[in-house]
């Protein structure tokens, strides 16, 4: 079921917006609406339980509906993740390209556009990332993106595109096919089961000799991306619908209920260390996790009072070297709840911006680019 709230250039005020979501939350019963995707972005002015269309998917979330949204393709600075994908509960979608060998994970790698975390409210974003390049769908010869953009049209009806709009349309399918093998699973069972199963991207040149499969000690080689680019890692379909995993949840410790209430409200983990000049997460060791998952080296990023120096080598595709590791994320001690979603972070924020650490190439897709914010919503695609 579609229901539109942004105009053919892929325009919308918050107004339409949280309309629409409130429509779907209204009539979810009626029309038996389980998954919601929101693929667009917009700039974030506001702490995520301040902002009112955030409020709208936090209250969509806590009626029951899973949410889906696309991180943004302002990549691949740090803090690029915009409105609402900075939201904590909802799935939030960051882009990967298979590089146009699809029978090949060797050479897949994170889009350059694609978002990146941590959020100006210091939690992990994106959650997971998905396949967002190159994807081709229906779309009528006359509209506006097929009239303005001839390039990426396949064929009279068919078009081409890349962005986290489409990555997080395509988790909303997984996340679908994940309640309809799984019923009555909440929002945060079906978060839960998403990151859980998630594949992070490792570098095999790093991994001790021996280590081939890594099902169940991933932690023992270097991640290629930090958590705060890829997530938990690459959404793995098969086994978040089929796997065999604990009824667990997503964003414990939070009181979603108390949050919309204005009771209490949280903040994530992550924060800048001057000193190493890398982003870490507090507490529990997450920050560790393979020698780069946990930390990240930025680029003269005013964040927490100091700068980041890009310390080169990080995030490079490795070609043939990288793999995405296999298992239920139990590196992060728990099935990928590193940071569970909740805490107590005492750390101040601003704007971050990383020198891009990412290989140039053409294997991510025909992305025409996206348009500057001009007040409104924006296609996130």
């Amino acid at each position: 079921m579609g229901v539109r709230v942004l105009n053919e250039e892929g325009y919308g005020t918050y107004e339409q917006v949280i309309k629409g979501i409130e429509w779907v939350v209204k009539n979810k019963d009626k029309y038996k609406i389980q998954v919601m995707n929101l693929s667009m972005t917009g700039p974030i002015a506001a702490p995520y339980w301040a902002d009112p269309l955030s409020q709208a998917v936090t209250a969509a979330w806590a009626a029951g509906i899973t949410v889906v949204v696309a991180g943004g393709n302002g990549g691949p600075d740090a803090m690029s993740i915009g409105v609402p994908g900075y939201n904590p509960y909802a799935i939030t979608v960051g882009v990967f390209t298979d590089n146009y060998t699809p029978g090949d994970w060797s050479d897949d790698y994170i889009t350059p556009f694609s978002a990146a975390g941590p959020t100006t409210d210091g939690f992990v974003k994106p959650d997971l990332v998905a396949p967002g390049a190159h994807m081709v769908s229906t779309m009528l010869a006359r509209s506006y993106l097929a009239r303005n953009h001839q390039a990426s049209q396949i064929s009279n009806n068919y078009f081409s595109m890349a962005g986290s709009s489409q990555a997080a349309a395509t988790v909303s399918g997984v996340a679908t096919l994940v309640l309809s093998h799984n019923s009555g699973l909440t929002p945060d069972q079906v978060k839960f089961r998403l990151t859980a199963t998630a594949r992070p991207w490792i570098d095999l040149s790093t991994c001790p000799a021996g280590v081939v499969q890594l099902t169940t000690e991933p932690d023992s080689c270097r991640a290629l991306y930090s958590m705060w680019q890829q997530g938990a890692g690459r959404a793995a379909a098969s086994e978040a619908v089929f796997g065999d995993l604990p009824a667990l949840s997503a964003n414990q410790g939070m009181d979603i209920q108390a949050d919309l209430r204005g009771e209490v409200h949280y903040e994530g983990y992550s924060y800048y260390n001057p000193e190493t000049e890398t982003f870490q997460l507090r507490g529990d060791g997450f920050g560790q996790w393979a020698g780069g998952f946990g930390q990240w080296a930025g680029g003269f990023g005013q964040w927490a009072g100091g700068f980041g120096q890009w310390a080169g080598g990080f995030g490079q595709w490795a070609g043939g070297f990288g793999q995405w590791a296999g298992g239920f994320g139990q590196w992060a001690g728990g099935f990928g709840q590193w940071a569970g979603g909740f805490g107590q972070w005492a750390g101040s924020y601003g704007d971050a911006s990383f020198a891009a650490g990412y290989v140039n190439g053409t294997g991510f897709g025909q992305w025409a680019g996206s348009k500057q914010w001009i007040g409104f919503l924006e296609d996130g695609g």
